[in-house]
């Protein structure tokens, strides 16, 4: 309680009367408006990261049907699958900035979740 008295006994009248307590009152407000900038630019480039290369570039859209495709028989590859097939259309996410690919493999369904970069989220089945 006693502080705060000596606080508003410093910033009586509209000035800043020189004692140790205004010292210490200018250097908070310094160090918490550094402290807010930092942390605005952290969550700037953070959005920034997210929206580009993270999946989430307005051009993801215009991805044509031979690069979905070239990526997803390259994650089949890796995965050990053989002879993918794709019977039906592939499904834009505009909310997710992602592709919905369903493709069938060895008889069975699969529903794939692709980034713009072609990564592969999410990899849902098999379905009969």
């Amino acid at each position: 309680m006693r502080k705060v008295k000596l606080i508003f006994l410093v910033l009586q009248n509209g000035k800043i009367m020189k004692s140790k307590w205004a010292g210490r009152l200018v250097k908070y407000f310094f160090v918490s408006i550094s402290v807010s900038l930092v942390l605005m630019v952290i969550l700037f480039v953070m959005v920034v990261y997210v929206r580009n290369w993270d999946g989430g570039d307005g051009a993801c859209s215009d991805m044509s049907r031979s690069e979905i495709t070239g990526y997803m028989e390259k994650y089949a590859k890796q995965k050990g699958a053989s002879d993918v097939v794709f019977d039906e259309n592939f499904e834009y996410m505009k909310d997710l900035h992602q592709w919905k690919v369903p493709y069938r493999s060895d008889g069975h369904r699969y529903v794939a979740k692709m980034t713009c970069l072609g990564v592969i989220l999410d990899n849902v089945g098999p379905y009969d």
